[in-house]
């Protein structure tokens, strides 16, 4: 392989890298939400009684799925390898990153 062809090779890597990167970001984000999210409603459920005595209703279709939680994990855990992955081909070429 030539130094040219190793360049953008290394230059498409890191593009993927950093996309990833970007990816993994969202997805934590999300999932921080939707952890957010389960610890109201954990709440809410201790206190349900209290709150329906009170007169407050609430919205059952605002409580993830465990569908959804799940397949949020699994793309978590997906970009997460596929980072590392990505890492390992890095440092093969040479780059080694320090996140």
């Amino acid at each position: 392989m030539s130094d040219e062809e190793q360049q953008a090779a290394e230059g498409r890597t890191m593009e993927e890298y950093v996309e990833c990167s970007r990816m993994l970001a969202a997805l934590l984000a999300e999932a921080t939400r939707v952890g957010n999210d389960l610890t109201q409603i954990g709440q809410s459920l201790r206190t349900i009684a209290d709150a329906h005595s009170n007169g407050i209703t609430g919205e059952a279709s605002k409580i993830p799925t465990p569908d959804s939680v799940r397949q949020l994990a699994s793309e978590i855990f997906t970009e997460m390898d596929r980072k590392r992955q990505l890492r390992l081909s890095l440092r093969n070429m040479g780059l080694d990153l320090k996140d």
